[in-house]
């Protein structure tokens, strides 16, 4: 049972953004003996997909974005089997305006002169979770993108889940079409990191940009988008499709959204069965105000309960007006 659980607060990633689990399974074994320290320089076990196969949302993500410096959403997660329900987790994103403090003086100082985007999500565990399973998570999640082909440059991630604490570090290079991922076991700093090294695409998004470029593409005009998403040093082929439009109540208000299916599913990011739906506001800004995942486990039901400094129509360079105006959009804070 505490597996399931756990794994169920982890997937609340999967909620918000394309991807958060590696194909092989939903948690990363870091900092064990000599094999892990060793450089992977075989082709990826992932197959490559074709570059040609984004270049819609390559040239759509770099037009007039719908989020700016500053951006603050929050969401709560509630876990629903039976006759059991409860708060399992909270999740937050942020973009940032400081550079991401994982790198030298001299690569900050690059960093902060070329204005890179920084994108930051925070996962917790919260609620009776964590009270009757002794499951805690405490995860963050940094991307540096670049701002003129929204291209991922540099991922970290610490993560605390339980006893186990590790920090990922993923590098890319855009001109050598290459990615390094280096994982460090911080419960055994002695152990040598586990080092790999993979082919990867000249454009690609990681986990946290990856859903940032969903919310720069328009959804409501077409049906099914493929995202590229590197994870762990693998890249993935990611399909969203769009179901149609639904208006749905939450505690910040009425919605008019576009329903999504991630999918992430039976063997493509995710080797169990499950469903992954997300509510996006019907406006400019895409907004995930609604998310739901469905497994053998249970059900994951997904809020935003707070959002702070969204970008105005007035900012965009071509605005979007709402069809029904009677609806609330995420202009509203």
């Amino acid at each position: 049972m505490r597996l399931n659980m756990r794994l169920l607060l982890l997937s609340l990633l999967l909620a918000i953004s394309p991807t958060f689990f590696p194909h092989t399974g939903f948690t990363q074994e870091v900092g064990t003996e000599e094999t892990k320290a060793a450089v992977a320089t075989s082709d990826p076990v992932i197959p490559l997909p074709p570059e040609e196969k984004f270049l819609l949302v390559k040239d759509k993500v770099k037009s007039d974005l719908p989020f700016k410096k500053g951006e603050y959403l929050n969401y709560e997660l509630k876990f629903t089997k039976f006759l059991i329900t409860g708060t399992i987790g909270e999740i937050t994103f942020n973009v940032e305006d400081e550079p991401v403090e994982i790198a030298s003086v001299e690569e900050l100082n690059s960093f902060r002169k070329i204005g890179n985007w920084k994108f930051r999500i925070d996962a917790k565990s919260k609620g009776f979770l964590t009270v009757f399973f002794g499951t805690k998570v405490n995860d963050v999640f940094m991307s540096l993108v670049d701002p003129d082909e929204f291209n991922v440059i540099k991922t970290e991630k610490i993560l605390e889940e339980g006893k186990s604490r590790s920090k990922i570090i993923t590098e890319f290079s855009k001109e050598d079409k290459k990615v390094k991922n280096v994982i460090t076991d911080l419960a055994k700093p002695k152990n040598p990191p586990a080092v790999k090294e993979r082919k990867s695409l000249a454009w690609v998004t990681d986990v946290i940009s990856s859903w940032y470029a969903m919310r720069a593409q328009d959804l409501s005009q077409n049906k099914r988008l493929f995202f590229p998403v590197s994870e762990n040093g693998d890249v993935y082929e990611v399909e969203v499709e769009q179901l149609g439009k639904e208006d749905i109540e939450t505690e910040l208000g009425k919605f008019s959204t576009l329903k999504l299916d991630m999918k992430i599913f039976d063997g493509r990011l995710v080797r169990k069965s499950g469903k992954l739906y997300l509510w996006v506001t019907d406006d400019h800004r895409k907004i995930p105000v609604k998310g739901q995942i469905k497994m053998s486990a249970g059900t994951v039901n997904i809020a935003l309960t707070e959002m702070k400094n969204t970008k105005d129509r007035s900012e965009m360079r071509q605005p979007v007006v709402t069809a029904n105006s009677q609806l609330v959009t995420a202009d509203k804070e």
